[in-house]
């Protein structure tokens, strides 16, 4: 019996006030995909968890870790074999669900909506007040695959899944936005197949970006330095 046929893919909702969003994410997904789906929530006060009760969904309320924390804590409650996260703040397209499922059952161990794939869109493209970010992103993917022998095109993207028994066996400790980066990283250096699949990146529908510029920008440079001459 394969390991996919045993349980099915656990859907985590990544939010934090961002009700405006969830109330046009939450009806777009095909709950029929899932075998559960929770949300982890950064300690909303804009009454998002009161909706996200209303529609069925269990909800953890983060405990500490930041962003980092939230894949951590999330990994800790999946039941599921594969796990993917997705956010409220309306970049992510649920209609794209269907690919993290098809690329788990061809064996990958994770799976990255890519923004700079061949077919996908960055929000960048049409908007320049995103232009920096786009290039920053090319920089420092560029990087990861000089460092790390990879073939990737979107390093970072939060919209992303593993196989849930690898992500349980790579240790993270990052916060905040980092740890995305570190987690394609780590999954690299172990020999992890990692597989893309192009997305279209939406425009925020609500709510604010928690990831300043400069900030994660140089984190993303110490974090490359870190990994490069981590052991293990």
């Amino acid at each position: 019996m394969t390991e996919s046929s045993q349980a099915g893919i656990t859907l985590v909702i990544m939010n934090k006030n961002d009700l405006s969003g969830a109330k046009v994410v939450i009806p777009m997904i095909d709950r029929s995909l899932f075998h559960e789906i929770f949300v982890m929530d950064g300690g909303s006060t804009d009454g998002s968890q009161e909706f996200f009760k209303q529609q069925g969904l269990a909800v953890h309320v983060l405990t500490s870790g930041g962003r980092g924390g939230a894949f951590r804590q999330a990994a800790k409650i999946a039941t599921g074999y594969g796990i993917v996260f997705l956010s409220t703040d309306g970049e992510e397209d649920p209609g794209d669900l269907k690919e993290f499922i098809r690329l788990f059952a061809e064996g990958a161990d994770m799976v990255i909506a890519s923004r700079l794939a061949e077919g996908a869109r960055h929000k960048a493209h049409g908007k320049w007040a995103w232009i920096h970010r786009m290039w920053f992103l090319k920089f420092i993917t560029f990087m990861v695959n000089l460092l790390f022998g990879a073939k990737l095109t979107d390093c970072w993207n939060g919209y992303r899944g593993f196989r849930l028994s690898a992500l349980r066996q790579i240790e993270t400790d990052a916060k905040d936005f980092l740890i995305e980066a570190q987690q394609t990283i780590r999954f690299l250096k172990a020999g992890k197949i990692i597989r893309e699949f192009p997305t279209h990146e939406g425009r925020r529908i609500g709510g604010t970006s928690g990831n300043p510029v400069l900030t994660s920008g140089w984190g993303h440079i110490v974090l490359l330095v870190q990994e490069k001459f981590r052991r293990g």
